[in-house]
């Protein structure tokens, strides 16, 4: 892939997982961490730099990326909502990989998010021609979605819990859908986690 046709991938994983109890990150499922089967997808998506934010329990969650070609950033806000990881995410994409043509942003809790549908963003922004792409499950709009260079500025005034989906809300006439139904399996509780290591293992 030439420098411009590169685009990034953000993955979001500075969150404290309060209503887990633990550092949702480091779940393990199938024996690998959340965060690193999204990592090495993101990687194996071969689509530009992968950049990781990074906030709570950071000191314990880097050591999942020990070996991965990716860039780590630490969100120093973190406590103040997800707008400001992405924020931290695209400024480092437009400071030191401005030959992106744009990004996506995807978060580390979504288990069946893969390469393929990276991919398929990518395939269906240059078809549309829409600035943003995003995955549809469950009625709505949301991540892992594509982002033009073209919204970073906006991106790069999101504050406190405004996240992605919020945005491409504000944005709904500039958006096309990609089908995504396992989209809506994400992990914030025990129960969650329980349920989803049960589907898994009566697969």
């Amino acid at each position: 892939m030439s420098e411009s046709e590169k685009h990034a991938i953000i993955i979001l994983a500075a969150g404290e997982s309060s209503r887990m109890g633990e550092p949702k990150q480091l779940l393990q499922l199938d024996g690998k961490s959340l965060l690193r089967h999204a990592v090495e997808e993101a990687v194996g998506a071969d689509i530009g730099p992968v950049i990781v934010v990074l906030g709570a329990f950071s000191d314990q969650i880097v050591q999942e990326l020990h070996g991965l070609p990716i860039v780590k950033v630490i969100n120093s806000d973190w406590q103040q909502g997800m707008g400001t990881s992405i924020r931290k995410g695209v400024l480092e994409v437009q400071k030191n990989h401005n030959t992106c043509q744009g990004a996506v942003i995807m978060l580390s809790d979504q288990p069946f998010a893969n390469a393929n549908l990276l991919k398929k963003l990518l395939k269906i922004f240059y078809s549309s021609k829409k600035p943003i792409v995003a995955s549809a499950y469950k009625g709505i709009l949301g991540v892992p979605a594509y982002f033009h260079h073209l919204c970073f500025v906006s991106l790069t005034q999101l504050e406190g819990p405004i996240g992605a989906r919020k945005f491409i809300q504000q944005h709904a006439k500039e958006v096309e859908a990609v089908p995504f139904p396992l989209g809506a399996v994400d992990i914030d509780t025990p129960e969650d986690y329980a349920r989803l290591k049960e589907k898994i293992k009566g697969k």
